[in-house]
């Protein structure tokens, strides 16, 4: 579970496994405790627990991918965006500052 290692200033870090965070970090998303609780419990810092979750979050890839028809969706949206400010731009290009009454 844990491992004792020396640092220069003869302090004594302790390396938790995987396991371990993997665990504390399924306790904090299946409790309805705070961070601060569950860290309390397992007695470790709410920092470190806070930062286990956030990098299982983004080793894990939890976060949604978009499938390949929102892509398209987003792709055709973005086509017609760019045709529209074409249009626009030539617009004010061709448009003399002197028209305006400036």
């Amino acid at each position: 579970m844990t491992e004792m290692i020396s640092t220069p200033r003869k302090r004594k870090r302790i390396r938790f496994s995987e396991e371990f965070k993997r665990e504390a970090v399924a306790l904090l998303r299946s409790s309805h405790s705070s961070v601060s609780e569950v860290s309390a419990e397992l007695g470790i810092g709410p920092s470190m627990l806070s930062r286990w979750a956030r990098e299982l979050e983004e080793c894990d890839g939890s976060q949604r991918r978009p499938t390949y028809e929102e892509l398209e969706g987003e792709l055709r949206r973005l086509r017609k965006e760019v045709g529209f400010l074409k249009k626009a731009s030539s617009y004010f290009a061709f448009r003399s500052p002197t028209s305006t009454g400036l």
